[in-house]
């Protein structure tokens, strides 16, 4: 069995897009897989990486990025849907999905908590993390949900520059998340 941990890379990876976002308009629903699906706060652009889809929204002031990473596992690393339902079981799958996320985003990340939670029926991760920028003297921080459903990795996640992105935002972000 090919190694099932490439979920923190996809979302690393993603974190470096972003240029020539829209302005905020209106709240943008998304549906990233069928019957899953998750409400940007303005126009949210899509681009193809291989076998990733990564959606993307910057707010108009740059302090808040959103994004939604969609990673077929069957194309980059041959696992089954049963394959990686079976794995997702397991503790040990988190705690290697966690400590590749946290590896793949430097010494310099503090993990400030980690929980795990239901959304719909489905086993989610939840990491918030901090990441001091000292070329701006400034704090950046993470919030990032992980879960896997079929044969795909998703990763959805939310950056405040310097702590300073309106939380009602984020946690409308989030709480918009469903699941069928």
């Amino acid at each position: 069995m090919k190694n099932p941990f490439v979920l923190p890379l996809l979302l690393v990876l993603s974190l470096t897009v972003g240029s020539g976002y829209s302005s905020l308009a209106q709240v943008k629903s998304l549906e990233f897989l069928p019957k899953a699906t998750v409400v940007f706060p303005g126009e949210y652009e899509s681009q193809e990486r291989g076998p990733n889809t990564i959606y993307s929204y910057q707010s108009p002031d740059s302090l808040a990025n959103f994004l939604v990473v969609v990673a077929d596992l069957m194309r980059t690393s041959g696992l089954d849907a049963e394959t990686l339902a079976m794995a997702s079981l397991e503790p040990e799958f988190w705690l290697q999905v966690e400590q590749g996320f946290m590896g793949q985003l430097g010494a310099d990340a503090k993990l400030e908590n980690k929980s795990s939670m239901n959304v719909d029926g489905v086993e989610v991760l939840k990491l918030d993390v901090s990441r001091f920028r000292p070329e701006t003297n400034t704090t950046n921080y993470l919030t990032a949900y992980i879960f896997v459903m079929d044969k795909y990795s998703i990763n959805i996640a939310h950056t405040s520059r310097g702590g300073k992105a309106d939380p009602e935002v984020r946690d409308a972000f989030f709480a918009s998340l469903k699941i069928e």
